[in-house]
């Protein structure tokens, strides 16, 4: 869970283990609000727009200042862009 492991997948474009890593995270610190806006990040790298709308919810909720940033992304996703 280090975070160079993390970047180490991103830059070999294994965004499949950065979402495995982001999910195992989340997991452990369910109120923890950026977990959830990384495991949505990288969900929309699988290409998974749902699930990443889903994780921008959920950060919106634990954390209601995030909001406002958080329904600007889920516009951006739902438009078919990656903010």
């Amino acid at each position: 869970s280090d975070e160079r492991v993390v970047k180490a997948y991103y830059d070999v474009k294994q965004y499949d283990k950065v979402l495995d890593i982001w999910k195992v995270r989340a997991e452990r610190t369910p109120q923890d609000p950026q977990a959830h806006v990384s495991l949505a990040a990288a969900y929309l790298l699988n290409n998974n727009r749902a699930e990443s709308i889903a994780e921008l919810k959920r950060a919106s909720e634990i954390n209601p200042a995030f909001k406002v940033q958080a329904d600007a992304y889920i516009k951006e996703i739902r438009a078919g862009r990656n903010p």
